[in-house]
Parts: structure tokens; sequence; C-alpha cells
């Protein structure tokens, strides 16, 4: 599967996750300390989101880090 398969997809998953719990870009991103254009480009696929990063999204969003990570596979 293609690198930008992967970024699409946790993307995807970290901008359902954010507008599931009614989440602002904004605010989601000043949670985890990025700006709202760096959680943008993640969630568009275009910048990869680092081990690290996905952990602090995951606690900010209150999900387990496989919640993010496993629909990649």
């Amino acid at each position: 599967m293609p690198l930008n398969d992967d970024r699409e997809r946790v993307g995807a998953t970290i901008r359902a996750l954010r507008e599931a719990r009614g989440k602002s870009r904004t605010a989601l991103a000043g949670a985890v300390e990025i700006s709202a254009s760096h959680l943008a480009n993640i969630e568009n696929g275009a910048r990869p989101c680092t081990t690290e990063l996905a952990h602090r999204l995951a606690r900010a969003l209150e999900v387990q880090i496989k919640a993010i990570t496993t629909r990649c596979d």
C-alpha cells in the first residue's frame, strides 16, 4: 500500500474522531500544541502523523491509540 494511502487513512480517522466529538480543528490543534494548518495537512493526508503526535491526539480525543492506527492496516 502506498504511503499516501496510509496518510490519508490516518488523517480521515483523526478527522472523523474529531468531528464525532464536536471538536473544532483549532481546538484540537491547540490541545496538542500544533497549528490548525498542520492538523489540516495531517487530516488531508498531505503530512504524516508521527507516533508521538498520534499519542497526543489520542489523549486529546479520549481514545486509545489503536483507534487512530488500527484503520491503517
